[in-house]
């Protein structure tokens, strides 16, 4: 007869733990493959866009070099640091594809989005002004664009009122 030198239930504890972590070990090791084949996958698929990316990244990376070599040389309205800064920003934007290049329809467009914020009054003179019309006048380096856009309203006289 045997006889157990330990009585407490928990005891067998541990070998059950051993049993336990054994099965687990096993169910891990059959999805290694699984876990293999789906990170091969996932390489392939994103093989193609890194490949699309890399042109974008060498565009960004030639765009930094320019940048820092005219914040380098003072040719920037701003202080070395920042403009180091926003360069490295900006860098690091397009390598996370939130920053595009825009075009002048894109940005034809915004401009026309931004003048719905306008009140109704000034939409339309708004709308003209992002079209181009009118006469645009200074740069950004000299601290601004100055839009003028000049309309001639036929005065109409107040209804009941007499004419001298």
């Amino acid at each position: 007869m045997t006889t157990n030198r330990n009585p407490s239930p928990f005891h067998s504890a541990p070998s059950a733990a051993r049993r336990l972590s054994g099965r687990l070990a096993v169910e891990r090791r059959a999805s290694k493959p699984a876990a293999l084949l789906v990170g091969l996958l996932v390489l392939i698929a994103t093989a193609g866009v890194a490949q699309a990316a890399g042109q974008g990244t060498a565009d960004a990376q030639a765009q930094y070099r320019q940048t820092a070599a005219d914040c380098r040389a003072g040719r920037t309205q701003q202080s070395l640091a920042d403009c180091l800064r926003e360069a490295g920003a900006a860098l690091q934007e397009s390598r996370s594809g939130r920053l595009t290049g825009s075009d002048d329809a894109t940005r034809q467009a915004n401009a026309l989005l931004r003048c719905q914020r306008q009140p109704a009054a000034q939409r339309e003179a708004c709308q003209k002004l992002a079209r181009g019309e009118g006469r645009s006048e200074g740069s950004v380096a000299e601290g601004g664009v100055l839009r003028t856009l000049v309309e001639i309203v036929p005065f109409a006289p107040a209804a009941g009122a007499s004419s001298p």
